[in-house]
Order: C-alpha cells, then sequence, then structure tokens
C-alpha cells in the first residue's frame, strides 16, 4: 500500500457513471480539494449540492457555486459555514427565500446580516435568524413577539435565549413553542418544574428528554402516566439509576427500549435486560457500549439475528466474538462486523469479498477497512458499495504531494458508530420518536 492510494480511489470514483456514487465522494470531508473542484462543475445539480455543502470545499469553488443557477446549490454554500463573510453577505439578498432562510441559520453570518434578516418579509427567514445561537438578544427579544409561531418557536429553542424571554415563551398558547422551550438546555430550573405539569404530554416529553432537567424532576416525570414520557426519561443520561432501575420493569416495553440504551444504565439493570423476552430491549443493551463485554458475549449467541447483529456492530464487542460473528449464517450479523471499526484488517478483508452486496457495502464505508480492500470494492459491480466506498472519510485521509493539490483539507468529524447497511437495518434499531 502506498500512502497516496486512498486520494485516487476516490478521484476514481468521482468518475463514476452513477450519480449516487459521485454524490457520496462529494460530500465526503476527506474528498482532496483537486476532485472537489472537478466535482463542483458535474453535470448533476445534486452532486454540485453536495460540493457545496461540504466545509472541506475550496473558498474559490464556492465563491463560483455561490452563483450557480440552481437554488439548492446556492442554499448549500449559504449553508456553509466555511463559506466567506462576502460570499453570505450576497446570498443574504438572494432571490429565493430558501437561500436566505441558510444564511440567516449560518452561524458565520455577521451580526449585521443577521439584523437584516430578522425582519425579512419571510417567516421562514426570520425564524432562521431566531435559531441561530450567533443572534445577539437585542435581535431575538423583537423575534420572540413575532407575529408568526416559527419565529417564536426559534428563539425558543435558542440555547442563546435569555432566561426572562424563555420564562415569557413558557406560559405561550402554542403548544410547540413550549415544547421548545421545555427542550432548551438554557431553560431556567423553575420553568422547567412549571413545564413539567403542562396539560400538554407532548411538552412534559421535551422537559423529559432535557438534559438541564433536575433529577427530582426526572423522578416525578417517569411516573407520568403517558408512556411515552416515560421513554424520554428512559433515554435521558441524566436520569438517576434508581430511577433508571424502576423503568427497567416498566411494563411498556418501549420504556425498556429506551433504559437498555441509556449509557447511564447500571450493569446490573443492564444484565436482567439481556433476559428480557422482548427481543427489541435485547437489541438495545447489544448495542449500549456500556454493556459489559460478558453480557455482550452471551447475546452474541441470542437466537434473534438482529441481537447478534448488535453486538456484532458494538465496537466493545471482543475481537474474538466479531471474528464467530463475521461467519454468521445472517447477512445482517456479518453486515454489523463489516461496520465496526473494532473489527481485525483480516476480517475486514474476508467480509470485503462476501457474497452478499449489503456486507460489503458496510465494509466500504468502514474508516478501518485496509486500502487494499477499498480499492476491490470501489471496483465493485454494486453502485451502492461503491458508494459506500466514495463516503469513506479514510479514502482521502491518507494523502502526500503526489497528490498534485496543495489545498488540501484533511479536517473531518468522527464518524458515528457503524451498525448494520441501510439497506438491511434490523427491526428497531431506532428509538421510537415520541
Amino acid at each position: 500500500m502506498t500512502s497516496a492510494a486512498p486520494a485516487d480511489i476516490l478521484a476514481t470514483l468521482a468518475k463514476d457513471r452513477h450519480k449516487g456514487v459521485r454524490r457520496s465522494v462529494a460530500e465526503n470531508r476527506a474528498t482532496p480539494a483537486h476532485v472537489l473542484r472537478t466535482l463542483a462543475t458535474d453535470p448533476g445539480e445534486d452532486v454540485r449540492k453536495d460540493v457545496a455543502g461540504n466545509p472541506a470545499t475550496p473558498v474559490d469553488m464556492l465563491r463560483a457555486l455561490a452563483t450557480d443557477n440552481e437554488e439548492w446549490v446556492r442554499k448549500d454554500v449559504a449553508r456553509n459555514q466555511a463559506s466567506p463573510v462576502d460570499v453570505l453577505r450576497a446570498l443574504s439578498t438572494d432571490a429565493e427565500y430558501r437561500v436566505r432562510w441558510s444564511v440567516a441559520e449560518n452561524e458565520s453570518t455577521p451580526i449585521d446580516v443577521l439584523r437584516i434578516l430578522a425582519v425579512d418579509k419571510n417567516e421562514w427567514v426570520r425564524g432562521g435568524v431566531a435559531r441561530n445561537p450567533a443572534s445577539p438578544v437585542d435581535v431575538l427579544r423583537p423575534l420572540a413577539t413575532d407575529k408568526n409561531e416559527t419565529a417564536r418557536r426559534g428563539v425558543a429553542g435558542n440555547p442563546a435565549s435569555p432566561a426572562d424571554i424563555l420564562c415569557g415563551l413558557a406560559t405561550e398558547s402554542q403548544e410547540f413553542v413550549r415544547m421548545d422551550v421545555g427542550a432548551n438546555p438554557a431553560t431556567p430550573v423553575e420553568t422547567l418544574l412549571t413545564l413539567a405539569t403542562d396539560r400538554s404530554g407532548n411538552v412534559r416529553q421535551y422537559v423529559a428528554k432535557n438534559r438541564a432537567t433536575p433529577v427530582d424532576v426526572l423522578r416525578g416525570l417517569a411516573t407520568d402516566s403517558d408512556r411515552d414520557v416515560r421513554v424520554k426519561v428512559a433515554q435521558n443520561p441524566a436520569s438517576p439509576v434508581d430511577t433508571l432501575c424502576s423503568l427497567a420493569i416498566d411494563s411498556h416495553e418501549f420504556v425498556r427500549w429506551g433504559v437498555g440504551a441509556n449509557l447511564a444504565t447500571p450493569v446490573e439493570t443492564l444484565r436482567a435486560l439481556a433476559m428480557d423476552r422482548s427481543g427489541e430491549v435485547r437489541q438495545y443493551v447489544a448495542k449500549n457500549r456500556a454493556t459489559p463485554v460478558d453480557i455482550l458475549r452471551s447475546l452474541a449467541t441470542d437466537r434473534s439475528g438482529a441481537v447478534r447483529c448488535d453486538v456484532a456492530g458494538n465496537r466493545v464487542t471482543p475481537v474474538d466474538v466479531l471474528r464467530d460473528l463475521a461467519t454468521d449464517a445472517d447477512t445482517r450479523v456479518r453486515g454489523g462486523v463489516g461496520g465496526n471499526r473494532a473489527a481485525p484488517v483480516d476480517v475486514l478483508r474476508n467480509l470485503a469479498a462476501d457474497r452478499h452486496d449489503d456486507v460489503r457495502m458496510n465494509v466500504g464505508r468502514n474508516p478501518a477497512t485496509p486500502v487494499d480492500a477499498l480499492r476491490t470494492l470501489a471496483t465493485d459491480d454494486d453502485e451502492y458499495v461503491r458508494r459506500a466506498v466514495g463516503g469513506n472519510s479514510a479514502a482521502g485521509a491518507v494523502l502526500t504531494e503526489s497528490v498534485g493539490d496543495t489545498d488540501l483539507h484533511l479536517k473531518y468529524p468522527a464518524d458515528p458508530v457503524l451498525g448494520p447497511a441501510r439497506r438491511f437495518r434490523a427491526p428497531a434499531l431506532e428509538l421510537p420518536d415520541t
């Protein structure tokens, strides 16, 4: 392997006949500048849009894309925090409100521009300013009494909003406004106490999921008659241990799901939930990084393939268990291993040749996959496998001067925990959006 190899993989995929593959390269923060320059002139609007939204895109390309004929391309330049101030100023007067809206939400937008957008004729633009944490208090105050609910909701959910404004909005007749105040980490404790007894279960839910909500309030909400409120308490990492233990025996499995997924859940409670009659509850225990190794070993032989799949995707699962799961008959399980950063290199190489394209797709998007395997997967017959490689942060992170472009951007965020491939997601992998 040569150190420049990953970059040329992306350069090749940037010319793929399928637009979806080119899009994955265009939105990859590890894609080198010279490849992004090529994609910035792609005939596909969606490809240019993804380049426009990529923080790694060179400034001169952002300037060019800011004048693109397509509104959605300009919109993504407007929301890109790497866009220069003069570009944001120009886009703040764009004829399309969605472009101005994106400028209004961008934390890099100058305050004088935010002041102008705060009185824009379009409610969504004003709402964007209201949601922007960079908006000064004197701009937020009038928006808190805006005639349109969109702007008031923006202020209600803005962590930069001062306490007196949030207290006022907590008495709003509009339920959605009170919900946003309840979810705001800046909301004063006394206001959260009031909202915890709100007549609306939706408002109480938002208080229940707020990490700033006091422990005694969470204890009270844990006995709420509304199941969905209890679910949010169960999911909240700020919930006290005794409350989580009580919710672990709740009659509704959705509540137990939340406890099983919570990193704050004590080991003995996780141990009990690992034997829950509900397969979905056991799934959440299996994917929880706080679950002890001995429990993961036990769940690795669970009768449910979905549970084994989540053990396979858990980065704290022991290597020997991952090796065993890599040969599981269930495609989902092998896919979970293929997407796991902790999987050994030799296992990933083997899975890169798996007969099932979904397994190969997960290997293709795994940053731990070795370059030689990525190179093979980059020419896979399946478009989605190639897309996965194109979006892999590791595919462009190792570069040398031989790439031929000095304007290289190597900043990219840590990827989320890689689990099963999207196309064969195991049942109930996401907690209910209650």
